[in-house]
């Protein structure tokens, strides 16, 4: 076993290289994972390094979490919610602990990367088929919406896997951007521990605006995407085609003194 005092220099220097290298957490974040779970992780982190965790036993531990919170959520009490909603915060905790861990060990990987990514989805799926389970259980109805709620979830993902988020920005796109954060699924677990304790017969109803708002998601997304390559390919087409006088508009300005 290594000696506290040989490991901890090295862990704090690479914690702080870290930080100066990506103060504000990954271009993806959401406004609660910069505010919230990133100085949650990069309490998490250095414990982590510190007793020989890799990146990937991290990503199985979030995973666990997660799977937890979900059975807490088909259990349809509001205790259970609560809990689950606990779990939850968690399980993203780590999931931002593992990517940390990588960098300050440099034990990045595809595998790591592939299971980062597979834990997120597989939470965010099996959760909107639990929602839609408890609101079976409480109303007798759901279990359609859910899976009909979980098939957006993973489409939504995948989406956002093969090509890059919107650009933020306003309008559609900004709209659009804030439905695929993790923002928009804590409001969405809030808005569940409400309806389970005042109006549990109304749960269908959520888990329908649920399965609306994933497939607007994806949908939105590739829309707003190719109409961005649009306009870039109509900006690239007008650059290099040529004007009355011959000249691309390229060379046009180049040829100024």
């Amino acid at each position: 076993m290594k000696d506290s005092s040989q490991v901890s220099p090295q862990i704090r220097d690479g914690h702080h290289a870290e930080r100066r290298r990506e103060p504000s957490g990954s271009v993806i974040d959401s406004w609660l994972d910069r505010v919230l779970h990133r100085r949650a992780s990069r309490l998490v982190t250095p414990w982590a390094v510190r007793i020989g965790l890799s990146p990937n036993m991290v990503s199985v531990f979030s995973l666990a979490v997660g799977l937890a919170a979900v059975w807490c959520w088909a259990r349809a009490t509001v205790l259970g919610a609560m809990l689950g909603l606990v779990l939850y915060f968690v399980s993203v905790v780590l999931d931002h602990t593992d990517g940390e861990v990588a960098r300050l060990t440099s034990a990045e990987s595809r595998l790591g990367e592939w299971l980062d990514a597979s834990v997120d989805t597989v939470v965010h799926v099996l959760g909107a088929l639990a929602l839609g389970l408890a609101a079976e259980r409480v109303s007798g109805t759901g279990l359609f919406l859910g899976a009909l709620a979980a098939c957006g979830f993973a489409a939504s993902a995948l989406v956002a896997k093969t090509s890059p988020r919107p650009i933020p920005g306003y309008g559609l796109t900004r709209a659009i951007s804030a439905i695929g954060t993790r923002d928009g699924f804590y409001l969405l677990l809030l808005l569940f521990i409400f309806v389970l304790g005042v109006a549990p017969a109304r749960l269908p109803l959520l888990v329908l605006v649920a399965a609306i708002g994933s497939h607007t998601y994806w949908l939105g997304a590739l829309a707003v995407r190719w109409r961005h390559h649009m306009r870039l390919a109509v900006r690239t087409g007008a650059a290099r085609s040529p004007g009355r006088d011959g000249m691309t508009e390229g060379s046009r300005r180049e040829s100024r003194p």
